[in-house]
């Protein structure tokens, strides 16, 4: 007697889409970082139920500082949801939650909540993408 099992030999997973955001002056809507003259380098993202610092990315786009954390998506359930993006003095506090899904014999990862609170000015969660205010 043979099962039939139709994920057999089939192997699928997606990675966790890397978190993209960008920060505005609240006032002007133009960028922080230029506005204030602040360098995008002292960016950086806490893991607060990590207890350590992701790796950050940035480009400058369309006079634009976009930022990513690729890591902060494989980081998921109990207390792996709070963070904190941080720039030298200033913290902006956030909730970021994913969750694995297995699905038609693949897994990937679906974001649960991306919690800005009042930094938020908008977001593209199709393409994990938020823009917050200062």
């Amino acid at each position: 007697m043979s099962s039939c099992d139709k994920c057999t030999d089939i192997d699928c997973f997606s990675p966790p889409n890397p978190l993209f955001f960008s920060i505005v002056d609240s006032l002007s809507n133009n960028d922080w970082f230029i506005e204030n003259g602040i360098d995008p380098t002292f960016v950086k993202i806490y893991s607060i139920g990590e207890s350590r610092y992701h790796p950050i990315q940035f480009d400058l786009v369309d006079s634009v500082y976009r930022f990513s954390d690729s890591e902060i998506g494989w980081e998921n359930g109990g207390l792996k949801t709070d963070y904190r993006i941080e720039i030298d003095t200033v913290q902006l506090p956030f909730k970021y939650e994913t969750s694995i899904i297995n699905r038609d014999c693949c897994s990937f990862y679906e974001l649960i909540e991306a919690d800005f609170g009042p930094y938020l000015q908008s977001s593209n969660t199709s393409e994990n993408f938020f823009k917050l205010k200062l």
